[in-house]
């Protein structure tokens, strides 16, 4: 009988618990602020002629080797040059 009342006893103490840490980590997360993938206009064009400029070498490549789409030599392109601000993707012009 006292296993069975101790058995009981453990699962009440982490049943407790899980709901605790739930609703611990249910309150952080409607705290956190929300976060806004907004650019201004300016960067927005600015993006826009770099895919654009990268875009149509990207499309030239596709058409005669078929072998990597033009969305991810672009997308490659974004991520290894932060949308071509930095100094050796400025270098390659």
């Amino acid at each position: 009988m006292a296993t069975i009342t101790s058995k009981i006893r453990i699962g009440l103490v982490f049943s407790g618990l899980l709901v605790l840490l739930t609703g611990c980590g249910l309150h952080q997360s409607s705290q956190a602020p929300a976060r806004t993938w907004e650019t201004n206009q300016e960067e927005q064009q600015r993006q826009s002629r770099f895919i654009k400029k990268i875009g149509q070498n990207a499309k030239l490549v596709y058409q005669k080797k078929h072998q990597v789409l033009p969305s991810i030599i672009i997308a490659q392109a974004i991520i290894e040059s932060d949308w071509g601000a930095q100094r050796f993707s400025n270098q390659g012009q």
